[in-house]
């Protein structure tokens, strides 16, 4: 198979995982699996997703501290991308490694025991990636990931209905100090 070399990537729905591949000097590129195909970027697993976060209007810190105050601190933190739709993903290791890999929550298929330090990823639609962390562990990491979501989505798609009826009688009126002051008005409109 013929491989693509890309500089540039922005994470969208159909991206699977992110994994680091060296090249013979020892230097840190990606490569992404999207869809059935694969790209080799010229850029580390982190730029892509510092790049797709900015594609969108956010930054790689906002992420981190934003899913730590939803879901509490913790390793290998993992994040939200914000686009037309939300896609979110996780590290199976400290994202500051050049050996981190990340994968997005929604094609994470099955997470299997490989072996006592190794765990197997199942990719829907997809090969699987076999990666040096027990399976416990890379599966909490995936729990994480998805309780993030579960309480994102909470919280963004419940609506708050305010009912406003006319003529309630209270009106704002702006002083001479500048603020304003309630005061009940005259139902009789």
């Amino acid at each position: 198979m013929t491989m693509i070399y890309l500089p540039h990537y922005v994470i969208h729905p159909e991206t699977k995982a992110i994994l680091p591949e060296f090249d013979a000097n020892g230097r840190c590129y990606s490569k992404v699996i999207q869809g059935s195909q694969m790209f080799i970027i010229t850029m580390k697993p982190i730029e892509i997703i510092q790049e797709s976060l900015s594609y969108y209007g956010f930054e790689l810190e906002g992420a981190v501290s934003g899913a730590k105050s939803v879901i509490g601190a913790c390793q290998a933190t993992p994040i939200r991308i914000p686009g037309h739709i939300d896609m979110y993903w996780f590290p199976h290791i400290s994202s500051k490694n050049d050996d981190c890999v990340w994968m997005a929550v929604h094609q994470v298929h099955r997470i299997l025991p490989e072996s006592e330090n190794h765990a197997q990823v199942m990719l829907i639609d997809g090969p699987s990636i076999i990666l040096d962390i027990p399976e416990r562990k890379l599966s909490d990491r995936y729990d994480r990931a998805e309780q993030l979501e579960v309480k994102i989505t909470k919280r963004t798609q419940y609506k708050m209905q305010y009912i406003m009826e006319r003529g309630s009688g209270v009106h704002f009126v702006k002083e001479e100090n500048r603020n304003y002051t309630v005061s009940k008005g005259d139902d009789s409109e």
